[in-house]
């Protein structure tokens, strides 16, 4: 039995179920954001903090984005900040993804309050020959 012709009060993700037929509802805005996850690899919600060194790892600089692999692709070609700009800070060290920008935030805050060795021990359990986690990104 079809539905009879009219208006019917729908909520994200709600599935209808027509005989054999199930018609799941997905808005604009879901379709938009589906889209914007596969081609960035990412979130719009989500967030990274970062840690990037110049190719001496004399100079650390930690960032936060919610598109990874866009803004370490600005720093590369030296379109990041103004400070990655001028140290030259093209390698990344070490990142993290969390669910939640805010939380992201919050942890780029911890790791600016650390002194340099905790942030190198904190490289060094991941990424113990201070190598550049670039290509790592795109797997």
């Amino acid at each position: 039995m079809l539905p009879r012709p009219g208006r019917y009060r729908v909520e994200r993700g709600m599935t209808f179920c027509f005989g054999f037929f199930e018609l799941e509802v997905l808005f604009f805005q879901e379709i938009q954001k589906q889209k914007y996850m596969y081609q960035t690899g990412t979130s719009p919600k989500s967030g990274w903090v970062y840690i990037l060194s110049n190719k001496n790892r004399t100079v650390l600089y930690i960032g936060v984005t919610a598109n990874i692999r866009g803004r370490i692709h600005n720093h590369r070609n030296g379109e990041g900040s103004k400070f990655a700009k001028k140290y030259n800070l093209t390698d990344l060290m070490y990142y993290e993804w969390y669910d939640r920008i805010g939380e992201a935030i919050r942890r780029e805050k911890q790791f600016k309050e650390w002194n340099r060795q905790w942030k190198i021990d904190l490289i060094h359990t991941t990424n113990p020959d201070m190598n550049d986690l670039w290509e790592t990104l795109w797997e």
